[in-house]
């Protein structure tokens, strides 16, 4: 909007200074709902398309701090954290849903318990000691992994049922939480 009015109204740059300067004024306001309105959608794709809303979110919180000029080298984590508090409180409520209907299989979260927690705090101490560069990268590589997973429409199914090994599992759970 801003730029088709310097196109096609040709602001004068005193214009352009004022508006400017009721934007810095407004800043806060532009953030909230900027995150008001990727949350939003965000929810929309992740229910039309089955995806994690994580996939809108972090880009478009990594863009809006890099335009607020926070530095390189926290963005990334602070995006991804500002994406997985979300999903804390959001598995919290489809699990007390799902909880309350008996869709919940206490043997998968009694088998997985300990090694998704545990996996989740050491795979926090790693991301926080990786560079935010790396951590862009590698977010990319996985959005693209899910982005052609999902044009083929595979489904990746290692098996139907959990391994009766109690190691294997805290194996696999360590990995998930991780």
């Amino acid at each position: 909007f801003f730029i088709l009015n310097i196109l096609f109204f040709n602001f004068k740059l005193s214009h352009i200074s004022l508006l400017i300067s009721i934007l810095m004024e407004l800043e806060i306001i532009n953030f909230l709902t900027a995150l008001i309105f990727t949350g939003l959608f965000s929810g929309f794709i992740a229910g039309l398309l089955g995806v994690g809303g994580g996939i809108i979110i972090v880009p478009v919180i990594y863009y809006i701090l890099r335009y607020q000029n926070y530095s390189i080298d926290i963005v990334m984590h602070v995006a991804i954290a500002s994406s997985i508090c979300i999903i804390f409180f959001t598995s919290i409520s489809s699990i007390y849903s799902h909880y309350k209907l008996n869709n919940l299989d206490l043997n998968v979260l009694k088998k997985w318990f300990l090694g998704v927690i545990l996996g989740s705090v050491i795979g926090a101490l790693i991301a926080s000691s990786i560079n935010g560069n790396i951590l862009v990268i590698l977010f990319i590589i996985i959005a693209t992994i899910v982005a052609i997973n999902m044009v083929f429409d595979k489904e990746f199914l290692l098996s139907k049922k959990l391994p009766k090994n109690y190691f294997l599992n805290n194996i696999i759970s360590f990995f998930i939480g991780s």
